[in-house]
């Protein structure tokens, strides 16, 4: 076989006229697999579309490069014969059918593209993929190769260097197929240009920040290129954003690993597969130590295991094998609770970090279930390596396994968020025994939960002011086994793993519905599983008493629970659900939007065909320098009344226990305050618009539009706002407004009766919910962006949102500096600061899709040349 390949890389097509080589080969039923050198030597070619026409089936069983056959395997035979005009035909012989297809080894990606400037990089291989995966997905979006460059590939930390030769992207050569990866060599000649690279700045796109830049989906960027060109070099350069999602590049990823992985013969040993071992289920934990074991713990793996031995009930220590990934010291005793489990090993780590990465991901990839818990970026990008099965994950930092159909998300506590059907993933795997008796196992996993509950116990991990064995106090969780044996049906969001990776595809354009939604339920919302962080805000007491907040006693800061019968007079609120709101005095309606109101919107849509009530605690009742109405709590009020919400008042006088469950909600904290999901966002907005305004559908808006100076406010200023007015068009009538009206129903007619705002970044930003679909908000921020409307979801209610950013401050005074503030406080100059107010808002209007509607034609604008 050596020779052979040694004889192909020699041979070039154009110089052999006909050139015919027999291979005798292990073939096994994975066609993306099955790997032939190309002709030139610093490429390959796969026979992925060749060998699924071919369809070959085989005869007796066997492994290859550590891949069980679904159908045994046999010796086949191919012949390859080269042709003058660079294409080739195989002739694959086996002891069942002779197939014969022609594929082309000169097929070119419809593209290519170069990232010429490498992005910096400090971290691990996790982080590596945040700062350049990136350049991977323009390459998918556009259907085009990825051009390797292997100074991209190196990792800052971690001791495992360059990782570009476990994707195929080496110093020499590149591996894998042509239409993934070309070597930059191959392109000289090609026609190359450098498109605007750019991204969607809306906030289903935008998943959070960091050090001030969007953590982007990998479905957010966008080049500026003309479809019809073809067969051309893209060269970009990196940008600062980072990718955090991977459902545009999780298929590349997969493919070039196994690509590479198979090329070097690697083959996963702890698995145990062999041609005399029956097949089993393949389970994998991985988990991190060292620097986050409690995002981690091991009670969540328990926790997932039991669920999933629920419901695939044939599990049982003969047709499984479990396998314990990471960095991890098998002599802890937090993994005593294991030995319970004959079936469950650890995989041996290797000393070199090189070998130990890719020896985890070998096995990682190659596991039917992968069961992750939280740890920062490296568990999903592993995950995205897995060849064929499912994933289970919990903690997942930023949303990273969306859009991914293999993915099931778990609770925080490693459960199942509802009743997941694995059937279909089952009869993909030959083989396995699905008849056989579970109950034993399952009796051996709640020992194991009891034993390490009894560890947890005794070696009280959570306790004390410093980390012990990396067990962080202030994070440190104690095991939660509860079960919640009333599982919803998962709904049609909860995707099916898909066969095979060709016939997988990738939601590209995300589309918010067309117009309000009616009757409609909580599953077509997509409601379930709960997001994590308004989960973790919403602390869940069955059958209990509401002990009040107490003030100044931080513990019981937002109501605590306690038994039934702590109290020896109370009322009782027979429900199924109670939440707890505390409805604190007037603040920034920012933060009282979406940290406290939004949450519990969620909450009364999750609960809303129970029997479900809320027990409202207003700051108003018990605080005298509070006022008796103010925005927040009038949109309370309102929206219950519309709503029809069940809602009790706290009495100072009396305590309150609950028959059902008692819901202590909290305000969500930092730093993600979206409002998720964005289809319960558009549901939610016509319910307040009626509300508030009395009707739902908004009437026309008259051609006017505002500028709001906040002249009164004591920050952030327009200083001689009526300079701006030469901006817009003469018929459209622009208004100065200095501060905002007091009540919420007066600014919600102002923010619905105009079609265009221009204002600084502040407090009033949740009014733009009250904008209609076809109205331009220009947000002015200083030095930095810190825009709410366009980070946390109410800019996909709007028909466009500008955000200018400069140095607008007046030079000859002082910076204004406020602790743990984004951005500048200072007053806006229109013109005469380091940045110019003025044309910058006129180069984002004239190149907007409608805010240029409103736009003034002046030809001097641009740079600034008018006289204002």
């Amino acid at each position: 076989m050596k020779k052979i390949r040694d004889w192909m890389d020699r041979c070039r097509p154009l110089t052999c006229a006909c050139a015919m080589a027999v291979m005798v080969v292990p073939y096994r039923l994975y066609p993306q697999h099955f790997q032939v050198r190309h002709f030139n030597d610093r490429r390959s070619h796969s026979h992925e579309d060749a060998l699924e026409t071919a369809s070959l089936h085989t005869s007796n069983p066997g492994t290859f490069d550590g891949l069980e056959t679904q159908q045994p395997t046999t010796i086949a035979v191919a012949t390859i014969v080269g042709q003058a005009d660079g294409t080739f035909t195989t002739t694959i012989a086996t002891t069942s059918r002779l197939a014969q297809v022609t594929t082309s080894a000169s097929i070119e990606p419809a593209c290519f593209v170069h990232n010429v400037l490498p992005c910096p990089n400090g971290e691990g291989i996790g982080g590596l993929f945040r700062r350049m995966q990136w350049v991977i997905a323009i390459a998918a979006r556009y259907h085009c190769a990825y051009v390797c460059n292997h100074n991209e590939w190196v990792t800052g930390g971690h001791s495992t260097g360059n990782v570009g030769y476990m994707f195929g992207c080496e110093k020499d050569r590149v591996i894998g197929d042509r239409r993934n990866i070309i070597d930059a060599s191959e392109i000289k000649r090609v026609k190359a240009s450098s498109p605007r690279l750019h991204y969607h700045t809306s906030s289903h796109f935008s998943l959070g920040h960091k050090l001030g830049r969007p953590l982007l989906r990998s479905s957010a960027w966008l080049l500026d290129i003309n479809p019809r060109d073809k067969n051309k070099v893209y060269n970009v350069k990196c940008p600062r954003e980072q990718t955090v999602t991977h459902e545009m590049t999780w298929k590349w990823m997969r493919s070039q690993y196994h690509a590479v992985r198979i090329a070097k013969h690697r083959n996963p040993d702890a698995w145990g597969m062999t041609s005399e071992t029956k097949r089993r289920l393949r389970i994998a934990f991985h988990l991190r130590r060292g620097d986050r074991p409690d995002a981690c713990p091991v009670w969540l793996y328990l926790n997932a295991l039991r669920d999933l031995s629920e419901a695939l009930p044939w599990i049982n220590e003969d047709n499984t094998k479990i396998l314990i990934v990471g960095q991890v010291d098998q002599r802890d005793a937090e993994f005593n609770c294991m030995l319970r489990l004959s079936s469950a090993g650890f995989l041996i780590n290797q000393r070199d970090a090189s070998a130990a990465l890719m020896h985890d991901l070998d096995h990682i990839s190659l596991s039917d279930v992968l069961i992750l818990g939280g740890g920062g970026s490296f568990p999903p990008f592993a995950a995205t390596l897995q060849h064929q099965g499912i994933i289970l994950h919990a903690l997942t930092k930023y949303s990273a396994l969306d859009g991914i159909p293999h993915a099931y998300a778990l609770d925080d506590h490693g459960r199942f968020s509802c009743s997941y059907n694995f059937s279909d993933f089952v009869g993909e795997i030959a083989g396995l025994d699905t008849t056989a008796d579970g109950s034993a196992f399952r009796e051996r996993l709640r020992l194991a939960m009891e034993d390490y509950t009894s560890w947890f116990k005794q070696d009280k991990p959570c306790e004390g002011r410093k980390k012990r064995n990396g067990f962080d106090p202030r994070k440190c969780r104690p095991p939660d086994f509860s079960r919640d044996d009333a599982k919803i049906p998962c709904t049609p969001m909860a995707l099916k793993p898909t066969s095979s990776p060709s016939q997988a595809s990738v939601e590209t354009n995300f589309q918010l519905p067309t117009k309000p939604t009616s009757n409609v339920t909580v599953s077509e919302l997509g409601l379930h599983p709960l997001d994590k962080r308004y989960v973790a805000c919403t602390h869940a007491c069955q059958h209990a008493c509401l002990e009040k907040p107490i003030l100044g006693k931080r513990k019981c800061k937002g109501g605590c629970c306690k038994p039934w019968g702590s109290f020896t007079a109370f009322e009782t609120l027979a429900h199924d659900h109670v939440a707890f709101f505390p409805l604190r005095c007037a603040g920034n309606i920012n933060h009282d939007f979406h940290q406290n109101f939004w949450p519990l919107y969620w909450w009364t849509s999750v609960y809303a065909q129970s029997n479900s009530a809320i027990l409202v605690q207003r700051e108003a009742d018990r605080n005298p320098n509070c006022p008796s109405s103010h925005w927040t709590d009038d949109l309370f009020w309102k929206v219950s009344r519309e709503k029809k919400w069940k809602v009790y008042n706290l009495s100072k006088e009396k305590e309150y226990c609950i028959t059902g469950q008692l819901h202590l909600m909290s305000s969500v904290a930092c730093c993600d305050y979206s409002l998720k999901p964005l289809a319960l966002l558009h549901e939610a907005k016509p319910i307040i618009w009626s509300a508030v305004l009395g009707h739902p559908q908004p009437s026309a808006p008259s051609k006017t539009g505002l500028i709001y100076s906040r002249a009164q406010s004591q920050w952030r200023r327009i200083l001689e706002p009526e300079k701006l007015l030469p901006l817009f068009r003469e018929d459209l009538q622009v208004n100065i407004l200095d501060d905002m009206p007091a009540t919420l129903a007066l600014q919600a007619q102002l923010f619905s009766s105009v079609q265009l705002v221009l204002a600084p970044n502040g407090g009033w930003a949740p009014n733009a919910i009250f904008m209609t679909a076809s109205s331009c908000l220009i947000e002015l921020h200083l030095y930095r962006l810190d825009s709410w409307v366009s980070s946390f979801g109410l800019q996909a209610e709007l028909g466009e949102v500008l955000l200018i950013v400069g140095d607008y401050r007046d030079p000859r005074k002082k910076r204004i500096y406020r602790r743990g503030r984004v951005g500048g406080d200072d007053d806006f100059l229109v013109r005469g600061a380091k940045d110019t107010l003025f044309s910058d808002i006129y180069g984002k209007m004239s190149r907007s899709r409608l805010c240029v509607e409103y736009l003034a034609k002046c030809h001097a604008c641009e740079r600034g040349r008018v006289m204002v």
